[in-house]
């Protein structure tokens, strides 16, 4: 009996393996080799960890990807508040190196994209890309997403290296393109 249930259960496991409904999509072989840039600014109530008042930090942002002719997905984010930036690079299936600093997570369906930007805790950035039918154009959508509970996201500022604790952030002014080759160059 307890072997029967064994094989049950593992042929269960392949058959979900193999449904496709549960694939998860690489990228399209049209992005391969493909930069891809979106910028916007953002208005954040946020305050050093640990200090007592949010105060308004207005800023200016972009997300470079670059997704390789194998597939693999390499992304910079950059933040510049007045003469002040910083920037968190990202290697698919590879953690940023700083344990304040979560993995970015991609998805690809059909012509949309979406990458989730954690923060330490409390809450992400959801970034939404829809390509054009020739994949040489883009649309782009964020926001910021906040998990069940939480009154604040707590996140590492790529300008100072410190902690910040962020109550709101209103994004706006979406631009994006695409673009053949390394956005970086040779990095």
């Amino acid at each position: 009996m307890r072997r029967a249930f064994g094989f049950l259960v593992s042929l269960f496991g392949i058959l979900v393996t193999l449904n496709p409904s549960n694939a998860v999509e690489g990228p399209p072989q049209q992005l391969q080799g493909k930069s891809i840039v979106v910028t916007w600014s953002e208005n954040r109530i946020q305050r050093p960890e640990g200090e007592g008042q949010f105060r308004e930090v207005n800023g200016s942002h972009s997300m470079s990807i670059y997704i390789s002719s194998s597939g693999r997905i390499f992304s910079r984010l950059t933040n510049t508040v007045g003469s002040n930036s910083g920037s968190i690079d990202h290697v698919q299936e590879h953690s940023a190196g700083d344990p304040n600093i979560r993995k970015r997570v991609t998805t690809f369906t059909g012509r949309s994209m979406t990458l989730d930007q954690p923060f330490r805790k409390g809450g992400h950035r959801h970034l939404a890309i829809d390509f054009g039918e020739k994949f040489d154009d883009c649309s782009a959508k964020l926001s910021y997403v906040t998990e069940a509970g939480s009154q604040t996201s707590l996140a590492r500022s790529p300008i100072t290296n410190k902690m910040v604790e962020i109550r709101s952030i209103a994004m706006s002014g979406e631009k994006c393109s695409v673009s053949q080759g390394n956005v970086f160059g040779d990095e």
